[in-house]
């Protein structure tokens, strides 16, 4: 019986396999069909998909630890899939894109922040992954982060005017001292005698919200420009544009779904796709096990405290609007991607009352 059922399922299997190999006009090599009736790569294809360029792009704070845990094991599947050939692996660029350099340029490192990793512009035909978050979440994320001394090394240091200590915080020091942080009244900050998280720790949290939000601007910009300028993105262009909150949102079924969507657009063989992105899921999402403790050797803040979270987000705007000539808000609608469940305030959103709001009023906002 079991037999006799098996053999009609593998003849069916077959049969389709058949009939879709017709439907797309192209003779197929020796692979075959495989039981579930999906199409293995012919060895022309499979050849052309293992050299093709493939880039996966975050920024700060929408990602970047998630990513660098994902990106080995699909690598090891592209190992596993193109056994034999020539094979290009994901690429990372971890702190968006670097236009200045011509494309195909070397990815760039840091010794600073292990993760600073920092590629050209994409080649065209490049299979293109770019993770996305709301701005003022990011900014409100990296404040808390930085608060709570939870990022790599470099934000306890204080070093010498240079190229890399201006780019990460020179904003910073020249908004404190002629810019829209000494407009607010904010102290100057001098990242030669200070370093990052002795200035932002002796702020209350107004003018933290606000130094972080433009310590952050430089990484925004970069965000948006990637989305203006690399696409097309969408079905059938081999890139895809992903909120961070598609991954952190939900159960692990919902984050390996995002995932799933994530192993279409690098291309893997069909017949990969679902195994690939449960593994992925499973090592990098915080809904499982396994991700939730890599993320700690990293750091993690408690984002259980829902309602401060969400009063930040309010604040910010607010703030955004007051000072930052809103340039948060002008950002929003080019990223697209909504607040996520640990961030978005109830609706309506009321402040509480708190002795480190000082730059503005306790409001009640729709």
């Amino acid at each position: 019986m079991y037999w006799m059922e098996f053999a009609s399922r593998l003849s069916h299997a077959v049969t389709l396999c058949a009939w879709l190999m017709l439907a797309r006009g192209s003779a197929r090599s020796h692979w075959c069909c495989k039981a579930d009736g999906s199409f293995a790569f012919t060895s022309a294809e499979l050849r052309a998909w293992c050299s093709q360029p493939k880039l996966a792009i975050t920024h700060h704070k929408t990602g970047t630890e998630m990513m660098s845990m994902a990106l080995p094991v699909l690598n090891a599947q592209i190992d596993t899939s193109c056994h034999g050939l020539a094979a290009e692996k994901i690429g990372a660029s971890f702190v968006g894109i670097d236009f200045e350099k011509p494309v195909g340029t070397p990815a760039s490192h840091d010794k600073l922040k292990p993760l600073y990793v920092q590629a050209a512009r994409p080649a065209a035909g490049t299979l293109v992954v770019h993770v996305r978050r709301h701005p003022v979440e990011t900014s409100v994320s990296s404040y808390n982060y930085d608060l709570e001394n939870q990022e790599w090394g470099w934000q306890n240091m204080t070093c010498p005017p240079s190229d890399k200590c201006d780019e990460i915080l020179g904003n910073v020091a020249n908004s404190s001292q002629s810019g829209v942080l000494a407009s607010a009244g904010l102290p100057a900050f001098n990242f030669s005698a200070e370093s990052w998280i002795e200035y932002l720790s002796a702020l209350p949290e107004d003018e933290g919200l606000m130094a972080d939000a433009v310590h952050m601007q430089k990484s925004l910009d970069n965000m948006v420009k990637v989305i203006l300028t690399q696409g097309p993105w969408g079905p059938g262009t081999g890139r895809l544009g992903i909120c961070e909150r598609d991954f952190v949102n939900g159960e692990l079924e919902d984050c390996e779904m995002a995932w799933r969507r994530v192993v279409k657009v690098f291309g893997f063989p069909p017949a990969t796709v679902s195994s690939l992105a449960a593994r992925v899921a499973n090592t990098s999402c915080t809904q499982a096990e396994a991700g939730q403790k890599a993320q700690e050797t990293h750091g993690t803040v408690d984002h259980a405290n829902k309602t401060k979270a969400s009063d930040q987000v309010v604040r910010l705007k607010q703030l955004d609007h007051a000072y930052l000539g809103g340039q948060l808000a002008k950002m929003t609608p080019v990223v697209a991607c909504p607040l996520s469940e640990r961030y978005a305030p109830p609706t309506p959103a009321v402040m509480r009352t708190s002795h480190a709001n000082t730059l503005l009023p306790t409001t009640e906002i729709a």
